[in-house]
């Protein structure tokens, strides 16, 4: 979306969250640092995707979970749709595999819901209707740490698998066989 004059038109701030009060918290604090500003919330990912058809956003925050359904499949979509605006995950869990997967697919930031979140988001909004860190920039360095994880988590799985495996285990037997035949000739 690039920098913009904030005089010149309200922050546009799309909310999805099937949560009254969770809604209502975050648009006071939003309200409360931008003027004029423009909230519009929906209760589904359906109801999001044509309210980013019909607008161009600055922000859009998705709560992770929607009734009992994850939002997390559905970030793809609405990165798509948000035409640059970035998506800001934000939920009462503080899952590190959500968050990793949330940024994967798309998302810009997860956030977990606290007091101290709470503070963050009227920063986050200004770095970014502000023209800040570029939303890219921020998933392709969470894509290369995820994609070194993922590498360190398949070498310590064929680790675990040489460890468990009865070759190893044949020839840590050799290996103590051959010390004792040692201290033997000694």
């Amino acid at each position: 979306m690039g920098r913009r004059d904030i005089k010149k038109r309200p922050v546009r701030i799309l909310v999805i969250d099937d949560n009254v009060d969770h809604i209502e918290l975050l648009s006071s604090v939003i309200e409360k640092y931008f003027a004029p500003v423009e909230i519009h919330t929906v209760e589904s990912i359906g109801d999001a995707l044509e309210f980013l058809e019909q607008t161009a956003y600055d922000v859009v925050f998705s709560e992770c979970h929607l009734g009992k359904k994850s939002v997390l499949n559905e970030v793809p979509r609405l990165k798509k749709g948000a035409k640059g605006a970035p998506i800001v995950i934000v939920t009462g869990s503080g899952d590190e595999e959500l968050a990793a997967t949330a940024i994967k697919r798309g998302a810009s930031e997860y956030i977990v819901k606290t007091r101290e979140s709470l503070g963050r988001i009227p920063v986050i909004v200004k770095r970014y209707i502000e023209g800040g860190r570029p939303k890219e920039d921020g998933i392709s360095l969470n894509e290369d740490i995820l994609g070194e994880i993922e590498g360190l988590r398949a070498k310590a799985a064929n680790l675990k698998k040489e460890m468990d495996s009865e070759g190893l285990k044949a020839l840590i037997d050799k290996i103590d066989r051959l010390g004792e035949l040692a201290r033997r000739i000694r």
